[in-house]
């Protein structure tokens, strides 16, 4: 039952971040943000912990989901308007002369 309700609350505070239009979200932001129900903190590491028998993550699922998440919302492609160079320019002011 308290992993359901920390994993909704960690759902809860991406799509909030996500609604302030944020363009990129960090799961470390994610936690800083999630609150439960009662408006208490979630703890920070417990996104993290694992099963004491196994080593396996107890939120493995959830983990994976934030970072499929994560990784649609950041465009690792910068705006950046490339240079033309000198040659190209010449070449279309030379078009345009004809």
């Amino acid at each position: 039952m308290a992993k359901n309700k920390f994993e909704k609350a960690i759902r809860e505070s991406l799509e909030q971040l996500q609604n302030h239009g944020l363009k990129k979200i960090t799961k470390s932001e994610i936690i800083q943000n999630a609150k439960f129900e009662d408006g208490s903190s979630v703890g920070k590491t417990t996104l993290y912990a694992r099963n004491s028998q196994t080593k396996e993550y107890i939120h493995g699922p959830l983990l994976k989901e934030l970072d499929e998440k994560i990784a649609n919302i950041f465009d690792p492609r910068p705006n950046i308007v490339m240079k033309t160079s000198s040659k190209i320019k010449i070449e279309e002011k030379n078009k345009e002369i004809k």
